[in-house]
């Protein structure tokens, strides 16, 4: 309001505490490490432990549906990895049940068929993926015999692209965001790394730390600046949450299910986490 006596403009504001509610029921239990591509109301959910699945399913807000759909390589380590939306989402790199274990697959949904792509430059598992089926970013990852990589690759919808490398080598990262605004954040080779990195569009940076260290959470991200990472790999970690607003990350309302490997997509206003460990 402006007073006209004072000549002073106020404003008054008051910012929300979100909060999480179950959502439908998966038709495969106990799904672990697989992805999720899409919104908290439009999804679809394909991979992961156990048994390296190819099975798909899609969700609508409400309820879970088998899709007769299945991967062309059935992988998992793919939580953060989904881009894109329910008929135009893709799903990269992973870890397989035999060696070598890391995978360089790529493969799109339509929304009925998954069709092999063009495959990343690096072969890798638990990626951070951001961006969309035609404008998508890949960035970290875990190496066959437990190292980690700092490699980003850019997707212009057609063919992989290395582009300038992480600012560290890390693996099993929470990331999201698009591809010229991305973030990642936690981490390993420490258990309970909290650091926090952000990409835009062509380096990267190092940026807050966390509150709470972990790895093997998952996210929702409309940017690299507005973002929510949520669970992880140690048990006090694994229903923690916290926002980020481009400058510090915020401790929010705690998961109800404590998880780690949840496949989680999203906004930072509006995100979805899907089975677990």
């Amino acid at each position: 309001w402006y007073n006209t006596t004072s000549t002073v403009l106020k404003g008054y504001g008051a910012q929300g505490t979100g909060t999480w509610a179950s959502g439908g029921t998966m038709n495969t239990p106990h799904m672990s490490s697989g992805g999720y591509c899409g919104t908290q109301d439009a999804g679809v959910y394909a991979g992961g432990i156990p048994g390296d699945v190819t099975t798909t399913q899609t969700y609508n807000g409400t309820a879970w549906s088998a899709s007769p759909a299945t991967l062309n390589v059935g992988r998992h380590y793919m939580a953060s990895t989904g881009i894109g939306v329910q008929t135009a989402a893709m799903l990269f790199g992973g870890e397989l049940p035999s060696p070598p274990h890391d995978s360089n697959s790529s493969e799109e949904f339509d929304g009925s068929t998954w069709t092999a792509t063009p495959a990343i430059n690096t072969a890798r598992g638990a990626i951070a993926g951001a961006g969309t089926a035609t404008a998508g970013l890949g960035a970290t990852g875990n190496l066959d015999g437990g190292g980690a990589s700092n490699k980003t690759e850019s997707w212009n919808g057609s063919t992989w692209t290395e582009v300038n490398d992480h600012n560290n080598s890390i693996k099993y990262v929470m990331g999201g965001g698009t591809q010229t605004s991305a973030f990642t954040a936690g981490g390993a080779p420490s258990p309970m790394e909290a650091t926090s990195s952000q990409w835009d569009g062509t380096s990267w940076s190092s940026d807050a730390t966390i509150n709470t260290g972990r790895n093997d959470g998952s996210r929702g991200a409309g940017s690299g600046t507005a973002a929510l990472i949520f669970g992880g790999n140690d048990a006090p970690s694994r229903a923690v949450v916290e926002s980020f607003n481009g400058t510090a990350w915020t401790t929010e309302s705690s998961l109800a299910t404590a998880r780690q490997a949840a496949a989680g997509s999203g906004t930072s206003m509006a995100s979805i986490a899907a089975g677990g460990a």
